[in-house]
């Protein structure tokens, strides 16, 4: 929901998870919890989320099933709207690995620390910090914390950077020139020996 009058009147809440889209890692009855939010400087908003789309393929006893004791592999997924919450982008998978929630702590039903996911967001970039139980174990819960930056392209950046693109063909240059100089170099020593 989005208010541009300072709380007193809020728009028709919107669905920001697109689960429910066609695709082999999305189930439509799966749970999306405590999101973190936070709005770039150009004002962007930026929310990411605990996720359990992907439980079905991890889990065989989850079945999608909304209740949270059946779920248990989650993942971290981001969104962000540019028009002021009227739309949201494609979902994005934040996390490179899927977590079983009973590994760790901040989603174990057992412990249950559960808070939101960081946040912190500049116009070019968007740093996404959360728990995350892959190194643990059933016998021996263990929880790190990850972070990963989800990079923004504005419409005044390039496709590629000329300038970098031309140094690196330099330095490429420069370092084939030098291997070349001492293979010959090489070569008329074991000639001249």
């Amino acid at each position: 929901m989005t208010s541009n009058d300072g709380g007193e009147t809020w728009s028709e809440r919107l669905k920001v998870n697109d689960d429910d889209a066609a695709g082999p890692d999305r189930d439509p009855n799966s749970s999306q919890f405590i999101a973190g939010i936070d709005v770039a400087p150009n004002g962007r908003v930026d929310l990411a989320w605990y996720d359990m789309r992907t439980d079905t393929i991890y889990n065989s006893d989850g079945r999608g099933d909304t209740n949270r004791t059946q779920q248990t592999c989650w993942d971290v997924y981001a969104s962000s709207s540019s028009d002021g919450g009227r739309t949201f982008t494609e979902n994005v998978r934040v996390s490179d690995r899927t977590m079983n929630q009973n590994s760790g702590f901040a989603l174990n039903p057992n412990n249950d620390l559960r808070a939101p996911i960081g946040l912190a967001s500049t116009d070019e970039k968007t740093f996404v910090v959360w728990p995350d139980s892959r190194n643990g174990t059933f016998a021996l819960p263990n929880e790190d914390t990850y972070l990963a930056t989800i990079l923004r392209a504005s419409e005044d950046d390039a496709a590629v950077d000329t300038k970098s693109l031309l140094l690196g063909a330099a330095a490429a240059l420069a370092v084939a020139g030098l291997a070349v100089l001492v293979l010959v170099a090489v070569s008329r020593r074991r000639k001249a020996s």
